[in-house]
């Protein structure tokens, strides 16, 4: 029985890395492990962390359009060259690369650093939209992803309490990117540049790190139930 029942473990096991989760004797777990997992582990937190990190930096120091943005693109093409050599994901190179890329030639063809920061209002709204709409239609996001974690399908949306709980999921990792907009944008219109990097840093991983913990909170109990 065990070999039948193997294969569907490791596909159970293959799908909930691809999630950051693990799964053990218990069933599927989140720990501090596996959610820093979900950044792309410890090198992830500093490719994500750096740049902004650099940026904010040097711009308090020197008030330099050229040397901050310069030394923000520095490590993303570091970690870029870094995973194509380990072979890592090339998505995930080309992405950071191109919103490195775009932030840098926005903000030095318009003469205003604060243009570096378009970019990323961008993508928080393209992961933002799809998220709420989701949730608008009823088929919330994180229950799409748990359904086919657990094997369930879309079966959860004819049950009140997992349909609830899904959608609730959803919108915590939804208000990550509606908090950024609302408090970045206007940092951006009021032209408070160093205020508006220090809070980039803030609300970019040690948000969403809560935000992920959160959801799992309200969603695990039917992750063990579904599959025990």
């Amino acid at each position: 029985m065990q070999e039948v029942n193997k294969p569907h473990a490791d596909e159970q096991v293959s799908r909930a890395a691809k999630l950051g989760l693990r799964v053990d004797s218990d069933g599927i777990q989140m720990d501090a492990t596996s959610l820093l997992a979900t950044v792309g582990g410890r090198l992830g937190l500093i490719e994500s962390l750096l740049p902004s990190t650099l940026f904010m930096i040097t711009w308090v120091i020197w008030r330099n359009p050229q040397v901050s943005i310069g030394l923000a693109i520095l490590p993303v093409l570091f970690f870029g060259v870094y995973r194509l050599a380990k072979r890592g994901s090339l998505m995930q190179v080309l992405f950071g690369g191109a919103v490195a890329g775009l932030s840098a030639w926005m903000a030095l063809s318009s003469g205003s650093t604060r243009e570096y920061f378009i970019p990323g209002f961008i993508t928080n709204l393209a992961y933002l939209i799809p998220l709420l709409i989701s949730v608008l239609v009823r088929w919330p996001v994180v229950g799409l992803l748990l359904g086919f974690l657990i094997g369930e399908g879309t079966s959860w949306r004819k049950k009140p309490r997992e349909m609830k709980l899904f959608t609730a999921a959803t919108l915590v990792l939804t208000s990550v990117f509606a908090i950024r907009l609302a408090v970045e944008v206007p940092l951006y219109l009021a032209n408070e540049i160093a205020a508006l990097a220090v809070t980039k840093i803030v609300l970019g991983y040690p948000l969403y790190a809560i935000a992920l913990w959160t959801a799992w909170l309200l969603v695990r109990r039917v992750i063990s139930e579904r599959s025990n």
